[in-house]
């Protein structure tokens, strides 16, 4: 079913033609499906994004049940009637008070229910609206703020003031009897979780994956609810954010849709349930195939568009205390600088039948609550647990948590990391780090701006770096200027008698470990959001960073952090300390998961036992002499640093991540083969568990849990397996048409 609706310019794909216009910037990626609607989406998006991002400076407005229902009764006793009162033209120009413009933002987030009560409630019927730019919206509130002290003296226009200080959750009894059909109380709180979706990220500010997002939209989610109208079809979060931009133009919104699709269409955003077998999930993995069915192949998945996990109003509640524990320790660091430094001796595996991903689903365990409910349903479960204190030079420690294990929906490894103050060690975490893929990042070619951007292209992998219980930066890794060593040919002398000539060895050449090659790019508001670029260092010595901490974006926090994975150290403002650490840890993570590893030609052979077969997650420590890594590259377990993120600890340790090789064949390169491109620096898949085992399989030693895990970076399978998982589905939290 083609893109048979719209301009001629649609390609049998559903994905319209490019063409440019010149009339703004971004217009070279306009697709000719973008004519069906006089929103300019990408804008609409940007300006919608800017507004989530005020509303979540107040969060009373999420849960505050009280401050919810006191803007109801502002909107509808208040704002309606006044808007009702001017001319059509004026309307558009005023912008209400924050509270009451949230209840009439998510109002308009369900057009038919809107339409229904603005027929009864405003006596000039559908109240329109479009999603001003910064300026307009000053302006705009500038001119509704005289029209309502003129005409409601006694309550005021701003109460931003008395927002800031309400909690987060409250209660109260409503004011007022709503004349609403709609529950905007509830809808507030579900929008919770679409500000983390669209919000934080980059690309849903970059004009090219906005144009792509209007496009997928426009000819693809809209066509296939003309085609198939009983269906209950659910977007990725590059479609929705444009689905929502459209809504908030509400007169529009019902004159296309009704023209596109036969009918104004409805939103749902009350479908939460992600698990296998609800609704959300069938209707994802029924939009996928329909999708492909459709448009000749297509995706519905989008890469950066994906599920990011919700940020849960429990711990959304709990950032009070975590931003004091941040500052508790940012301040026992004293002032001056600060240096931290770890220690062998410090680094503890932990060795427990469970894991619990704790009391509180944090969104950086999302892929650990997954793996907990997987092994509760039967499934296998490996886990390396590694806890390390960072000592600083003011005598307080820094806890750190390391975490690899083995996530069901994306059927391979995946790792976190969680620091917390020395006042309460492992219970509540103030930065965290988790491995994230390309169903949150896009590629570069997906983008304009690829500087502004956080990207992930073939062969890297990416951290999310939060602190405070927000989203500080993304820090991407590779792998690079590895090669394998070069047998030389001895020469051949030459014989007089014979008169046979001498025939010239050739030299051979050492292998060269190469180097982690990292970027880093802020995302809060304040920073500075462009790219930050380490070039790799090709030596057998970890490297060491040097990290301008100012580019955050964080309040009090400047200066220069130098992280020194050699020496296990870092040094830096004392302000800095606690983000600084955060930084050491994600960049020690990404050594550790990305410097190769190299897979034995016959390891039973090399370990003089035969190849066993076991199951994924039980398999026999490694014998002396044995590491991870050929005899060139670095030594895992001379870096504490290292070793506290997951690396290699003794050549006999139980839980290590990656593949053992025998130290002796290190320069052997018959014996040794680098892994395949796509897991390249991340060890086998896990398919080969068990093979990989058998290299540590020795007579007199048992089989032990939770011991060598493999470390899969192939991201189009992440994305793919995410797709298809109830963890991963595509859907808004939720949300069908």
């Amino acid at each position: 079913q083609a893109c048979s609706l719209g301009p001629p310019h649609c390609s049998p794909h559903g994905h319209g033609s490019k063409m440019g216009c010149g009339a703004s910037s971004g217009d070279e990626y306009l697709f000719a499906s973008e004519r069906q609607t006089k929103v300019k989406l990408p804008v609409a998006v940007i300006n919608m994004i800017h507004f989530l991002r005020l509303v979540d400076e107040y969060p009373c407005l999420y849960m505050n049940k009280r401050i919810l229902r006191q803007a109801i009764r502002r909107y509808e006793q208040v704002w309606i009637p006044l808007l009702a009162a001017q001319s059509e033209p004026s309307r558009l120009s005023l912008v209400p008070p924050l509270d009451v413009e949230w209840v009439w933002h998510c109002h308009m987030l369900a057009p038919v229910a809107y339409e229904a009560d603005m027929k009864r409630l405003s006596p000039a019927g559908l109240l329109d609206h479009q999603l001003p730019t910064p300026a307009q919206r000053n302006s705009g509130r500038e001119k509704a703020k005289k029209l309502w002290q003129a005409k409601n003296s006694s309550e005021p226009f701003d109460i931003e003031d008395q927002l800031r200080l309400v909690p987060f959750q409250e209660d109260g009894q409503p004011e007022h009897a709503s004349r609403l059909e709609y529950d905007i109380v509830a809808a507030a709180g579900r929008q919770m979780a679409f500000h983390y979706q669209v919000a934080c990220l980059p690309q849903y500010q970059d004009m090219k994956f906005l144009h792509k997002a209007a496009n997928r939209y426009l000819a693809n989610f809209l066509v296939l609810k003309r085609d198939y109208p009983q269906k209950f079809w659910v977007p990725t979060y590059d479609v929705d954010a444009c689905w929502h931009s459209h809504m908030l133009h509400p007169k529009l919104y019902r004159e296309e849709t009704t023209k596109i699709v036969g009918q104004v269409m409805n939103h749902d955003d009350s479908v939460n349930d992600r698990a296998e077998g609800s609704r959300l999930n069938n209707s994802w993995q029924e939009t996928v195939d329909t999708w492909k069915r459709s448009f000749n192949g297509a995706e519905a998945a989008c890469a950066g568009g994906m599920f990011r996990g919700n940020v849960s109003a429990e711990e959304r509640a709990l950032r009070p205390e975590i931003l004091r524990l941040l500052q508790e320790a940012a301040q026992s660091q004293g002032s001056g600088k600060a240096n931290a430094f770890v220690a062998m001796r410090d680094v503890q595996d932990v060795h427990q039948p469970n894991v619990s991903p704790g009391r509180v689903p944090w969104v950086h365990a999302l892929a650990l609550q997954r793996a907990v409910a997987a092994r509760r349903q039967g499934q296998p479960l490996a886990v390396m647990e590694r806890r390390t204190e960072m000592r600083m030079s003011s005598g307080k420690v820094l806890h750190v948590r390391a975490l690899h294990f083995s996530d069901p929906a994306v059927n391979s490894t995946t790792s976190m990391v969680e620091i917390s103050s020395w006042s309460s060690p492992f219970e509540m975490p103030i930065a965290t780090a988790h491995r994230i893929g390309s169903d949150q990042l896009p590629p570069n070619s997906a983008v304009d701006k690829v500087q502004n951007c956080a990207c992930l292209n073939s062969g890297e992998m990416a951290m999310l770096l939060r602190l405070g219980g927000e989203d500080l930066a993304v820090l991407v890794g590779k792998w690079t200027g590895l090669s394998m060593p070069v047998k030389g040919k001895p020469g051949i002398p030459g014989d007089k008698n014979a008169k046979r000539k001498g025939v010239k060895g050739t030299p051979g050449r050492p292998g060269r470990p190469g180097g982690l090659e990292a970027r880093i790019l802020p995302l809060r508001p304040t920073a500075r959001r462009q790219v930050i670029r380490f070039p790799a260092v090709n030596s057998a010595t970890p490297p060491t960073f040097t990290v301008d901490v100012s580019s955050l974006g964080l309040p009090n926090v400047s200066g220069q952090a130098k992280i020194d994975l050699g020496f296990s150290t870092l040094a830096c403002d004392a302000g800095a300390a606690v983000p600084a650490a955060l930084l050491a840890m994600g960049l020690a993570t990404l050594f550790v998961l990305l410097q190769p590893r190299f897979s034995q030609a016959n390891p039973g052979a090399a370990a003089g036992a035969p190849v066993g077969s076991l199951k994924p997650g039980n398999v026999a420590p490694p014998p002396p002499g044995y590491s991870l890594y050929p005899s060139w590259a670095p030594d895992q377990k001379k870096y504490p640093i290292l070793a506290a993120a997951g690396g290699e600890v003794t050549e006999t340790a139980i839980q290590v991540v990656g593949v053992p090789v025998g130290r002796a064949a290190g320069n052997d390169v018959d014996g040794i083969s680098e892994d395949p491109d796509n897991l390249k620096g991340t060890g086998m898949s896990s398919v080969g568990l068990g093979i990989a085992a058998g290299a540590g399989v020795v007579a007199g030693v048992g089989v032990i849990s939770a011991g060598y895990l493999m470390m899969s970076n192939n991201d189009e399978e992440r994305r793919g397996a995410a797709a298809t998982a109830a963890g991963g589905c595509g859907g808004c939290g939720g949300c069908g048409g």
